[in-house]
C-alpha cells in the first residue's frame, strides 16, 4: 500500500509540473522554462536524503519578463531544498522620462524611438526630436527651400553646428554668400537660395563650368559653343579637358588645322598647328601654288620665263606674272581683250596699270539643282559644284556632366530627378554623370532641352548612348521608352527617333545614331525628348503570388553622351 501511494504521487508531479517524486538520494530535474512573459516550472521536491531540484527559468525578451520557478523541499533525509529558476529576459530599460522614445522595445530588445523631427516637450520648452533622440530646439531635416523642423517660416534653417542647435534666417543676401564665385546667393523671405551661373559665366580664374561647387570657376570649359570653347579665344579656341587644370589649345586632331588653303600642308602637333608652303607650280583649285611662304596661294599663273617673255598660265597680251599680289595675277596689257581667259564665268579686263583683272561671277554659272553644293566660279577653272555645307553641335551640357538647370528634368516617382552621379554598379558612358529614366513601378520620366536649329540647315543628326537593363517580362512591352523630337512648346510631335520596350536589353552602353530631314525647320526652336514609360506591375497585373516583394516589372532606360547636330549651308 505504501509503495503505491509513492508510485501515485509521482505520477501527480509529472502531471503538476513538479517533476518526479521518488525515494532516492538525487533531486530530479526542475520543470521547463516557461514562453516569455510568464512563470517558469517549479522543481520536484529531492528525494529521500537528496536535495530539491532547480526551478525553470522565466521565458525570453518581451515586454514583460517571465518570473523564474519555485525551488523544491528537500527529501526526507535533507532538508536541503532546490535552487528557484532563474527570471526570464525582456522589458527593454525604456528611459520614461525621454520623450523622443516610444517605450516599446524591438525585436533584439532596443527602445524604439520616435521618429526625426517628431514634436517632443523637454522641460521648459517645445522641440523636435533628433536622430541622437535628443529633445532639441530645432533639427537640419529640410531641403533647402523648405523649414526645418521646428524652425518658423521667418526662421526656416536650422544650425546644428552649436551645442545647442537654433533657427536662423537671413535679412540681406551678404548673408548668404557661399563663397563660391559661380552662383549667385540671394535672401528671399528670411531663406538663402543660390543660383548655379550658367556655362561660361566670367570668374576670377576663366569660366563657370555650371556646376556651381568650390571649384566650378575653371581656365575653360569644352563646350564648342560657336567653334570656340567657353574661356578661349581665336587663337587658342579648344579647350583641352584632358590635363588639369585645363588649358585653351590651337588644336587636339588635324582637322583643327584646316586653314581651307590648297597651297598649304598642315599638322597638329603638340596641340600647335603648323603649315608647311607647298612648292611652286602645284596645281591647286583654281590654278597652280605661288610656292611663297608667308602668303602662300592659288593663282592663274607662276612667273617662271625670264625678262617680257610669256609667265606660265599667262598669254602674249598679259605675259608678266606678278607674284608680289595674292593671288598671283597676268599683267602687261593694254586692252580687256588682252585679258581674256577663256572661262565663260569671269569678266575679263585690263586695268590702268595693265594688269588683267579676271572676276568671278557665280551667278553666270548654271544652277546645280543641289543647295548644299551649288555651281560656283573659281578663277582659272570655271563653274564647278562647291560643298558649302557646315555642321554645328545644338546641344548644351550634352554628356550631362556640367549639371546645369539646361536640361529639363521630371519624374514622377523620384523628385523630378533624372541626371545622377555614376556609381560602381553602373559607371557613365562619360564620367561622372548620365541620365536615369523609368526605375520604379508607374513611374513616368522626361529629360528635355530646347535647341535653335541654324537657318539652311538642311539635317539634324541625333547621337547617344543608351543602356536598358530591364527584368525578364516574356510577354508583352509593359514598360517602353525613347527619344523624340517635339515643337519648343511641346505640343506637336515632329519626329520619332526610338522607340524601345521592356524586352530590347542591352548587355551594356549601346551606341545609337540617326539623320533626319530638317529643312522645314531650319530657323526655329525645337525640343529634344527622352522618356520612360513603367506600366502597370506585370506581376501584380497577372496575379503573382508575392507581387508587393517582386520586381520584375522594372525597367531602367540609361542615357549618356549625346549630340544633336545641325548640318547647314552657309
Amino acid at each position: 500500500m505504501v509503495l503505491g501511494s509513492i508510485g501515485l504521487l509521482a505520477g501527480c508531479g509529472q502531471i503538476l509540473g513538479l517533476g518526479d517524486y521518488e525515494v532516492s538520494d538525487t533531486a530530479a530535474a526542475g520543470g521547463t522554462d516557461a514562453s516569455g512573459g510568464t512563470e517558469g516550472g517549479s522543481s520536484g521536491a529531492g528525494g529521500s536524503g537528496g536535495t530539491g531540484g532547480a526551478g525553470g527559468a522565466g521565458g525570453g525578451p518581451t515586454t514583460t519578463a517571465g518570473a523564474g520557478g519555485t525551488s523544491g523541499d528537500g527529501g526526507t533525509t535533507s532538508t536541503t531544498m532546490g535552487t528557484g529558476g532563474a527570471a526570464g529576459g525582456g522589458q527593454c530599460d525604456c528611459d520614461p522620462r525621454n520623450p523622443c522614445l516610444t517605450g516599446e522595445c524591438g525585436e533584439n530588445g532596443e527602445c524604439i524611438p520616435q521618429p526625426l523631427g517628431s514634436d517632443c516637450v523637454s522641460g521648459n520648452f517645445d522641440g523636435v526630436c533628433d536622430d541622437a533622440q535628443q529633445c532639441v530646439p530645432c533639427v537640419d531635416d529640410a531641403e533647402d527651400t523648405e523649414t526645418d523642423s521646428g524652425c518658423p517660416e521667418t526662421a526656416p534653417e536650422c544650425d546644428d553646428t552649436e551645442a545647442t542647435p537654433k533657427c536662423s534666417g537671413c535679412t540681406e543676401d551678404i548673408h548668404c554668400d557661399d563663397g563660391i564665385e559661380c552662383t549667385t546667393d540671394t535672401c528671399d523671405d528670411g531663406r538663402c537660395t543660390r543660383a548655379v551661373l550658367p556655362v561660361g559665366a566670367a570668374c576670377s580664374e576663366g569660366v563657370c563650368n555650371g556646376a556651381g561647387a568650390e571649384d566650378s570657376c575653371v581656365p575653360c570649359v569644352d563646350n564648342h559653343a560657336n567653334d570656340i570653347d567657353a574661356g578661349c579665344e581665336a587663337a587658342a579656341p579648344l579647350c583641352d579637358a584632358s590635363q588639369s587644370p585645363a588649358a585653351c589649345v590651337e588644336c587636339l586632331a588635324l582637322a583643327d588645322c584646316d586653314d581651307s588653303n590648297d597651297c598649304t600642308t598642315e599638322a597638329c602637333e603638340s596641340k600647335a598647328c603648323t603649315a608647311e608652303t607647298v612648292p611652286a607650280g602645284e596645281e591647286c583649285l583654281g590654278g597652280i601654288c605661288s610656292g611663297i611662304p608667308g602668303s602662300e596661294a592659288c593663282g592663274v599663273c607662276l612667273d617662271t620665263a625670264a625678262g617680257e617673255e610669256v609667265d606660265q598660265g599667262c598669254t602674249a597680251q598679259a605675259p608678266v606674272c606678278d607674284m608680289a599680289r595674292v593671288p598671283p595675277v597676268c599683267t602687261g596689257c593694254s586692252e580687256d581683250a588682252h585679258c581674256d581667259d577663256d572661262i565663260d564665268c569671269t569678266t575679263d579686263a585690263c586695268s590702268e596699270s595693265g594688269e588683267c583683272i579676271n572676276t568671278p561671277l557665280d551667278e553666270l554659272c548654271s544652277a546645280s539643282g543641289d543647295v548644299c553644293n551649288p555651281n560656283q566660279c573659281i578663277a582659272g577653272v570655271g563653274c564647278m559644284p562647291v560643298n558649302v555645307t557646315a555642321t554645328q553641335q545644338l546641344l548644351a551640357d550634352p554628356a550631362f556632366d556640367a549639371f546645369t538647370t539646361i536640361w529639363g528634368e521630371t519624374s514622377t516617382e523620384f523628385g523630378d530627378v533624372v541626371i545622377v552621379s555614376e556609381s560602381t554598379a553602373l559607371p557613365g558612358h562619360t564620367s561622372p554623370r548620365y541620365a536615369w529614366l523609368g526605375g520604379a513601378g508607374y513611374e513616368y520620366s522626361e529629360l528635355t532641352q530646347v535647341v535653335a536649329v541654324p537657318e539652311g540647315t538642311q539635317t539634324l543628326t541625333l547621337s547617344f548612348y543608351y543602356y536598358l537593363f530591364t527584368y525578364d517580362i516574356p510577354y508583352d512591352d509593359y514598360n517602353i521608352m525613347g527619344v523624340d523630337l517635339w515643337s519648343a512648346d511641346g505640343t506637336t510631335l515632329l519626329h520619332e527617333f526610338q522607340v524601345l520596350g521592356n524586352q530590347d536589353g542591352t548587355n551594356g552602353w549601346t551606341p545609337f545614331e540617326a539623320s533626319v530631314d530638317a529643312t522645314e525647320w531650319a530657323g526655329s526652336e525645337v525640343q529634344l525628348y527622352f522618356w520612360a514609360s513603367i506600366g502597370a506591375p506585370y506581376d501584380y497585373y497577372y496575379g503573382y503570388p508575392d507581387y508587393e516583394t517582386v520586381n520584375i516589372f522594372n525597367s531602367y532606360y540609361f542615357v549618356d553622351t549625346t549630340s544633336l547636330t545641325a548640318t547647314f549651308c552657309q
